[in-house]
């Protein structure tokens, strides 16, 4: 009885190959006749010149006569004082640009529901024939584990022979659907075989899945079928994960980034460029998976090279796809995708052993991913809000390692991170300046450098009052100030002046009252001098004719320190009053001056 069960199965599962042999050779005597109707109406049409070369005899007759010619009377001379005048050109009209069709509006629906849709339902109806019938068989026991994976393969490379010998003979979706199934069943199959049975080890199963990728890619091109590559890509990424490849670091990451090269080359040369953005998805879930799988202190210099190198990759495709005038939309958004989940891992970096208490491992990460998006951000039209975004991702992490891992020991570290970070989107928004156009939204990329002085606030805040506080500072100070001056920018001058008196105004109160006030008249009175000649010059340089703005902004510059010696003179204990007024004069000699 099992045995007839098998073969009805078998029977069944042959019907539409039957069927479909049926129709090919009914379609090949309509394409016969039709080729007949075609030869005759040629022939048909051949004859007709022919009658028409016959001239017809015109038949003489006499024309009628002419009409009499009227006499016009002559005109009057035109007057010597007659002034002859042009008709006004009319400007010229560039007729309108019709905008580009959207994605959506590319897509032949009529076909896609009407043809691709149920052949593609139809391969996959017969994959899960094909599943269920070697389920049964699996589950009575009725062929051995090896005859299965036999049976198995044949099915899978039948498929793939009938797809391509459908898709030659002009039955291109049929041949499509075909040919996903057979790549489908083929890695089910492997993967059977190596979990299931343990009938092929793990190097051999990895190789013939690798193999079973590359064919479906060249049968994608072979063939135009997106839908296989498609398959080709998910299965390339699902093979690791199928076989527990992920002991093996080197060679998992390497299989990928050869994989990812691939699909790069597939979506520029057919302009399939949606693949790459699935690719960076891929790639970021097996960048994720493994490593919190895998992840402990030996192996982070293992990750910082995975993440980061994935990301350089990705941007490496962005250029490419520039060079060849492909849709770089979707690598602009493959190579965003994996330089924020690059960043995104930098957090995590912060949750595993002694890796948070060090600086120069995390900083070097985290910076490395903010260039990279900052290269990426202006090779894509100047984007500031890509800039801006990954400033603020960057801001948040070092916001995050200021208020949980910052100690004396790490001061300068934390410090250095922050002129970085600031002199990094300076040089940014400089080279939005050089650009011919300006772009939209730059001011978003003018306000990322001052984020740093917010995070000298934290420190403050956390009782971190150490005069290398200010000299940090200072030194962002006179990042911003130069960037306010290229950039002909008020409101970052302002803006970073408000921000140090800000970081001042909090180390007024979080300092204890045993605080040296000498030293805080010195840094009070030195950075009210450095703003005022900075504001002065910036207002001789780019205030022009606004005699409001050339005169305010210096005396604004010197006036706000007055606030900070107030809060000293309240908070602080002066027993020598001399150097306090002594500063109050200085600043009182700028203010007038």
């Amino acid at each position: 009885m099992e045995s007839l069960l098998i073969l009805g199965g078998l029977a069944a599962l042959g019907v539409p190959f039957i069927l479909s042999l049926v129709c090919f050779k009914r379609l090949d005597a309509i394409a016969a006749e039709l080729g007949k109707l075609t030869r005759r109406v040629t022939a048909l049409e051949a004859t007709e010149p022919m009658a028409a070369a016959t001239p017809a005899i015109p038949r003489t007759t006499k024309p009628p006569p002419l009409p009499p010619i009227p006499i016009l009377p002559p005109r009057p001379p035109p007057s010597p004082t007659a002034k002859l005048t042009e008709p006004a050109s009319l400007p010229a009209q560039t007729p309108p640009v019709a905008a580009a069709p959207s994605w959506f509006e590319t897509i032949d629906w009529e076909a896609f529901m009407g043809v691709k849709l149920f052949a593609w339902l139809g391969g996959f109806v017969l994959f899960l024939g094909v599943v269920f019938l070697v389920k049964y068989s699996f589950e009575r026991n009725l062929v051995t584990p090896a005859m299965r994976v036999v049976l198995g393969s044949v099915i899978g490379l039948a498929l793939l022979v009938a797809g391509w010998w459908t898709a030659a003979r002009q039955y291109r979706v049929s041949g499509q659907s075909l040919c996903a199934t057979g790549v489908l069943i083929l890695y089910a199959n492997i993967f059977a075989a190596h979990a299931f049975y343990h009938l092929i080890a793990l190097v051999p199963a990895f190789v013939l899945m690798a193999i079973i990728t590359l064919g479906a890619f060249v049968l994608a091109v072979r063939l135009d079928a997106q839908v296989v590559a498609v398959l080709g890509l998910a299965g390339g990424f699902i093979t690791p994960v199928l076989i527990s490849a992920g002991d093996n670091a080197a060679a998992l990451f390497t299989y990928i980034a050869l994989l990812n090269a691939g699909i790069a080359a597939l979506a520029i040369h057919r302009r399939w460029d949606y693949l790459v953005l699935l690719a960076a998805v891929g790639t970021v879930a097996t960048e994720f998976g493994w490593a919190f799988l895998r992840i402990g202190h030996p192996a982070a210099p293992l990750a910082f090279v995975v993440f980061i190198g994935f990301q350089l990759q990705f941007f490496a495709f962005f250029v490419r796809a520039l060079r060849s005038a492909a849709q770089s939309r979707w690598f602009v958004w493959s190579a965003t995708a994996v330089g924020f989940a690059a960043i995104a891992w930098g957090f995590c970096f912060l949750d595993y052993g002694d890796i948070r208490h060090q600086p120069p491992f995390l900083f070097s990460y985290v910076f490395l991913a903010d260039a990279a998006l900052l290269a990426l951000a202006f090779l894509n039209d100047r984007d500031s809000r890509l800039a801006g975004f990954a400033g603020s991702a960057v801001f948040a992490f070092l916001a995050t390692w200021t208020a949980n891992y910052l100690t004396e020991r790490n001061l300068w570290w934390a410090l250095g991170a922050f002129v970085l970070f600031a002199l990094l989107h300076a040089i940014f928004a400089v080279w939005l300046r050089e650009a011919s156009t300006r772009p939209k939204n730059a001011w978003i990329a003018e306000s990322v450098p001052l984020l740093p002085l917010a995070l000298i606030c934290l420190c403050v805040v956390q009782g971190n009052t150490s005069f290398a506080i200010w000299f940090c500072v200072l030194v962002l100070d006179v990042v911003l100030i130069t960037l306010a001056i290229v950039r002909s920018s008020t409101r970052t001058m302002i803006l970073a002046l408000i921000a140090t008196l800000a970081a001042a105004a909090l180390w007024i109160v979080a300092a204890p009252r045993a605080e040296d006030v000498l030293a805080f008249l010195v840094v009070t009175g030195g950075f009210g001098f450095f703003f005022f000649s900075a504001a002065l010059f910036a207002a001789r340089r780019f205030a022009g004719h606004n005699v409001e703005l050339r005169r305010n902004l210096p005396a604004l510059a010197a006036g706000l320190p007055f606030f900070l010696l107030i809060m000293a003179v309240a908070k602080l204990p002066i027993l020598n009053p001399t150097p306090v007024f002594t500063v109050a004069f200085l600043l009182a000699v700028l203010l007038l001056g």
